[in-house]
């Protein structure tokens, strides 16, 4: 990696390689609002340049590089590392979780510390940096009728987080990858469903056209968390007026994205429901199976992780959800 190595050596620089496309409405776009908020703020002190994937490592491996200090930074969301600690989902935005803002109320104060040190612990630091507010449960190409529709499911989502365990628990095979890749998987017929995100990417990518049936919103991901991740040595060193500027840069991301989004989104959705075969909310007879796949997943990660089962006990539930 000698272009990460050379790039990464000069302290006023700052490399980000990110997650998603920054083409991408919100999952990528918010990062280079981050990016381009920080560099006004900062000037000629730190110069902030976010890459799309794969231009500083392969799609999808670049945590290992950001730990070790060959890359500076990435722009991604705790749901992704998961697998490293199934905590990240709940700081990420679990399933049946609150509302974004509230979610994100609770990520910048009550669960701070415990965030924190969840990324310290495999040599990271993280911001919340931005977050994603409605989305679909899914697009399919066959209509959603009985429980047992679910387990015909071949989904690909955007992100393997909490959402995927719950949807494979409920008896659905699910893929994650880019919502590109997972376009024309859906077109091949290797998918007959996708949840690829944010309605605005759902209209950018056109997704009625490779899956005509619209249920929304998702249970599953009612607040998806982006956030800014440093290696710890490099985020270190970085000066004092450097961690605010971004910390407050970040803020602001958050704050336009949830005015952004409480107005865009709905827009959004009344488009693709010009566009959709159908457009409705999760059938009744199907609307208790994600939840109770949900509880299921809880319990056994609940029992496998203590992070996970102090992260999940903490978490300010819905009142009208009996976890």
């Amino acid at each position: 990696m000698t272009l990460t190595t050379t790039v990464c050596a000069a302290p006023n620089r700052l490399t980000i390689a990110s997650a998603f496309a920054t083409r991408l409405p919100e999952l990528g776009s918010q990062g280079v609002e981050a990016t381009r908020r920080i560099n006004k703020k900062l000037g000629r002190q730190l110069n902030v340049t976010l890459y799309d994937p794969g231009k500083l490592a392969p799609p999808g491996r670049y945590m290992d590089p950001v730990i070790v200090g060959a890359i500076d930074a990435a722009w991604s969301t705790p749901n992704l590392l998961i697998n490293r600690n199934s905590a990240f989902g709940i700081f990420g935005g679990p399933p049946f979780g609150l509302p974004a803002a509230d979610h994100m109320r609770w990520l910048a104060g009550p669960a701070s510390t415990a965030y924190t040190a969840a990324y310290e612990a495999i040599g990271l630091a993280a911001i919340p940096c931005g977050v994603i507010a409605g989305q679909a449960f899914a697009w399919t190409q066959e209509p959603l009728r009985a429980p047992g529709d679910l387990k015909t499911l071949r989904i690909g989502i955007v992100s393997p987080g909490l959402s995927a365990h719950v949807l494979r628990t409920a008896g659905a095979q699910v893929r994650a990858s880019s919502p590109a890749a997972l376009h024309v998987m859906a077109l091949s017929g290797a998918l007959n469903a996708v949840s690829l995100g944010p309605y605005r990417v759902d209209l950018r990518m056109r997704t009625h056209q490779v899956a005509g049936n619209a249920y929304a919103p998702n249970p599953l991901a009612p607040a998806y968390v982006l956030d800014l991740i440093f290696g710890l040595k490099r985020w270190r060193a970085l000066s004092d007026t450097a961690r605010a500027t971004i910390r407050t840069s970040c803020d602001e991301t958050i704050q336009a994205a949830l005015t952004r989004q409480s107005t865009a989104e709905p827009t959004s959705l009344k488009h693709l429901a010009e566009d959709a075969n159908s457009l409705e909310l999760i059938p009744a007879p199907i609307a208790s199976h994600p939840l109770a796949a949900w509880r299921s997943t809880a319990e056994k990660l609940t029992a496998a992780n203590p992070g996970f089962a102090a992260a999940i006990a903490d978490y300010p539930w819905p009142k009208d959800l009996e976890r």
